[in-house]
């Protein structure tokens, strides 16, 4: 199968970023917020995370993209100051020119398009659509809306002003409602990860593991509470932690090996709510042995993920007048009570975790199961 991939822009040089850096940068450095390094993580996407691994399950001969990666993805060595290690070293397609995907379109039978493509997005579909080719849109980003109940039937806002059966034929979704069952809607959460592009350390036995609990990064307060409510219930936990907070202005931040380092210490990862369910932390426990703390999802998950107590300590949030509520706090208290001290309760969780991380989300097995589904719907739609 001949596939055509229009990653959304920062991702591939079909559209140029350096002016969009400079001027966010000049912006941000008038109001004395953030540097160059810090401007530049914002014009990185993980996207293509997603389909990155194609050419290894369905040939590069056969998997093509449009414009070269830029050089973070392409970079075989991963920078230790990296937020998304992930991103790095990304497997070599065929590249082609965005002239060279119009002109020969008719060679192709999937078309995938990244939602933030823009004008190059649209003219790709328009071009594969009249040619009746089999069109996937790939919808990585945060959508608040979309768990509002009374957007449950505004398909316009879930796929972002584009049509079904017109525009595209199968929708990848970051965000997907657990209860909002639409039959070409297949999701993306949560983040799959590349386990060999972390650092490699010896992993720590439990009786070594020096902090009970451990959590890295922003608390997010001007969005929702519901980091915070967690790291609040946290303080009824005794023994040794490790929490570094980052506010929005923060610049300076703990090195990757510091970071996993941090990991490897700790017998269970806090990986809380991110602006949505979805975080980047989720898989990682799976790296050095930790048990994840973890929020009961309220967006349907890629691959048949499970999250369950024999492979996590799960909790459950309640929203209510826009605070995130944790419901049976005294029930989670006693698993991580039980967790930190209980060796073979606790080896149980994270051997279980990582298997179910390796298993079902790494990059490649992201790869298979986008080919999986675009199989299963492009022969269903035909």
């Amino acid at each position: 199968m001949k596939i055509l991939i229009l990653p959304s822009q920062y991702i591939t040089n079909y559209k140029q970023r350096t002016f969009d850096i400079t001027k966010a940068y000049i912006k941000n450095l008038l109001k004395k917020k953030i540097n160059i390094k810090d401007t530049k993580s914002h014009f990185i996407l993980n996207e293509h995370y997603h389909y990155s691994n194609l050419p290894i399950v369905n040939g590069k001969e056969n998997t093509f993209i449009v414009g070269e990666y830029f050089k973070e993805y392409k970079s075989k060595t991963i920078p230790n100051d990296t937020r998304y290690p992930s991103l790095h070293n990304s497997p070599e397609a065929t590249h082609i020119s965005f002239n060279d995907a119009i002109n020969q379109i008719n060679i192709f039978d999937v078309v995938i398009v990244g939602i933030k493509s823009g004008k190059y997005g649209k003219k790709i579909l328009e071009v594969a659509s009249k040619k009746d080719i089999f069109c996937c849109i790939v919808d990585y980003s945060d959508d608040f809306e979309v768990y509002k109940k009374e957007n449950y039937k505004n398909y316009n806002l879930i796929c972002k002003g584009l049509e079904y059966k017109k525009d595209f034929q199968l929708y990848f979704k970051h965000d997907i409602p657990i209860d909002l069952n639409i039959d070409y809607l297949e999701p993306l959460s949560p983040m799959p990860i590349n386990f060999e592009n972390y650092p490699l350390l010896k992993e720590k036995s439990f009786k070594d593991k020096i902090y009970n609990y451990s959590f890295v990064g922003r608390i997010h307060n001007n969005v929702h509470n519901a980091r915070s409510s967690i790291l609040s219930l946290l303080n009824k936990i005794e023994g040794k932690k490790f929490i570094k907070e980052y506010n929005s202005n923060s610049i300076e931040r703990l090195s990757l090996k510091n970071y996993c380092e941090i990991l490897n210490e700790s017998k269970i990862c806090l990986t809380p709510w991110g602006k949505v369910w979805d975080s980047a932390r989720h898989p990682e426990p799976a790296i050095y042995g930790n048990v994840p703390l973890i929020p009961k999802p309220n967006c349907k998950l890629a691959n048949d993920i499970s999250l369950n107590d024999n492979n996590s300590i799960l909790y459950e949030t309640l929203k209510s007048d826009e605070k995130f509520i944790i419901i049976k706090e005294n029930e989670v208290l006693e698993k991580i009570n039980h967790c930190i001290s209980n060796e073979n309760y606790f080896k149980k969780l994270k051997d279980s975790w990582r298997h179910e991380m390796l298993c079902k989300n790494t990059l490649l097995e992201r790869a298979k199961y986008i080919l999986k589904k675009i199989n299963y719907h492009k022969n269903s739609f035909n």
